[in-house]
């Protein structure tokens, strides 16, 4: 029994993992693409993310100013900028590159028809014996 519940959470982890990451929608619906590097990106840019605002992104451009963020991990040194936050802006942050961080309309999605399944035939009922 303990072997069933190994396999069902590690299918479902898998199922989880291939999904990737939840996307980030805004109240128009448009979804959060691209990057934001948080070494050079400024209060503006930084307030684009869900969650950050002004007076947090001015946090973040003083934490850097101090030191330089060496992973992107160091921003939870900011007071502030928790876990559960980083956890969700995480696959948007990168310590070096361009900052290219736009909100675009969602694709709609496209659904994969599922296979009909088919029941067996029915047995068929039984000869009825020859009558003479």
């Amino acid at each position: 029994m303990e072997r069933v519940w190994v396999c069902l959470f590690v299918l479902a982890a898998g199922t989880a993992l291939a999904k990737g990451p939840t996307p980030v929608l805004n109240k128009k619906g448009e979804m959060l693409v691209g990057h934001i590097n948080i070494n050079e990106a400024t209060t503006a840019q930084l307030v684009e993310l869900p969650g950050i605002g002004p007076v947090l992104a001015e946090r973040i451009v003083g934490a850097r100013q101090k030191r330089a963020f060496r992973r992107v991990d160091d921003l939870l040194r900011v007071k502030g900028f928790g876990k559960k936050r980083f956890a969700k802006l995480r696959a948007f942050l990168r310590i070096e590159g361009p900052t290219e961080l736009k909100w675009q309309a969602r694709e709609p999605e496209v659904s994969t028809p599922k296979p009909e399944v088919q029941s067996p035939p029915l047995p068929s009922p039984p000869a009825s014996p020859p009558s003479g």
